[in-house]
């Protein structure tokens, strides 16, 4: 069901987008409803088809005994990102410097 209610919604989103208001796949504003309908049918299905609940999901926070773990999900996506500008920039192939400076300003000739 959850498969079903995932990719039906999913779909059924981005083909009312895109023959209503000539949206392509690849706006963003396109994508991000889109693919958060897998996680609203995970909540219908657990809540209201399967009446699972979620109090054996595993949600709880559990800090003492899994700290580094957090840690990990918090620091390692910048760490991630920082070691990917170092190496575009080390190979040339990023212009960080640019992104900062304002570019100039043409004078108008007569």
């Amino acid at each position: 069901m959850f498969l079903v209610l995932s990719f039906a919604g999913t779909w059924l989103w981005l083909l009312t987008e895109h023959l209503f208001f000539g949206l392509s796949a690849l706006n963003p504003l396109l994508q991000l409803p889109a693919f958060c309908v897998p996680g609203v049918a995970a909540v219908v299905v657990r809540r209201w088809v399967t009446r699972e609940g979620f109090a054996d999901a595993g949600l709880a926070l559990r800090l003492r005994s899994a700290w580094g773990y957090y840690l990990i999900a918090w620091l390692g996506p910048q760490a991630v990102a920082a070691v990917t500008m170092g190496c575009a920039a080390v190979l040339g192939l990023w212009a960080g410097h640019r992104l900062w400076v304002r570019p100039p300003q043409k004078v108008p000739t007569r």
